[in-house]
């Protein structure tokens, strides 16, 4: 009983003043294929008046350097819950740690881009949620397993991003892209290139719903923007095949609900 009690009145840990310069940390996820790993140089922290036990907010700021790009993260973290309030910047961010996981979802390789984003940042109880987001990727290649080109993206933007870890609920109020290229196929057998990348994933997603029952994810999609798309279009079924260069000026999908009527606007 007398060490529970030491244990339960255990003594505060603060801080008047901590200030770091000059560090580096590296993130990694290992926990599939492929590897997703983040460093960070130039690392700085200043935390001003922390006592593990207070419930006043103390002032946190962390700065860094990702590749050439800049991170930075702000806000007021209460000791005793560690709950944390702020905002993340990032500017010129090497996309590659987050396009890992997008070639976790997806059977396809995605190479190079920049990354600029800013959220704001709720930290409570160990569930992490982001609001007001808004990120932008730029110049980022996507080919299929193969290494044959598919996308190439100029610009895509997501505005209005929600992003609740705990409830599993993923919104955004808008999706735009400028400048973006795509290739259309249809294979001499009748198959669609596209096709082949959708039903491997979704075999990929079913394959795990049968393993973990169905995802409990949310995820809801708004507004569809997309200006200057340059379409690839190829049908090897023709004899000769078709090859033929289409513009897209301007495409606009109203907000993108299952089930719902929405609008459509083409030039």
């Amino acid at each position: 009983h007398g060490h529970e009690a030491a244990e339960r009145l255990a003594p505060a840990q603060g801080v008047q003043v901590l200030e770091l310069a000059g560090s580096a940390l590296v993130i990694r996820d290992e926990s599939a294929a492929p590897t997703s790993a983040l460093r960070l140089t130039d690392l700085s922290l200043a935390l001003d008046g922390f006592d593990s036990r207070a419930d006043t907010p103390v002032a946190v700021t962390v700065r860094g350097r990702v590749g050439a790009g800049r991170l930075r993260i702000e806000g007021d973290l209460t000791p005793a819950s560690l709950a944390f309030t702020g905002t993340l910047s990032a500017t010129g961010v090497a996309a590659g740690p987050a396009l890992a996981y997008v070639e976790r979802a997806l059977p396809l390789r995605a190479r190079g881009g920049r990354i600029d984003a800013a959220a704001a940042v709720h930290l409570d109880d160990g569930a992490v949620r982001l609001t007001d987001a808004r990120v932008a990727l730029r110049g980022t290649r996507i080919t299929d397993t193969a290494d044959t080109p598919v996308m190439t993206l100029g610009e895509v933007v997501a505005e209005g991003i929600d992003l609740d870890l705990a409830a599993q609920r993923l919104a955004l109020t808008r999706l735009g892209g400028r400048d973006n290229w795509l290739a259309l196929g249809r294979r001499a057998d009748g198959t669609l290139n596209l096709a082949a990348l959708v039903d491997a994933g979704a075999a990929g997603g079913q394959t795990a719903a049968a393993d973990t029952g169905p995802s409990p994810w949310q995820i809801e999609l708004g507004k569809l923007a997309l200006a200057d798309t340059r379409i690839a279009v190829t049908d090897a079924t023709l004899s000769p095949p078709l090859t033929q260069d289409v513009t897209v000026a301007q495409l606009e999908i109203g907000s993108l609900t299952l089930g719902q009527p929405t609008s459509l606007a083409l030039a």
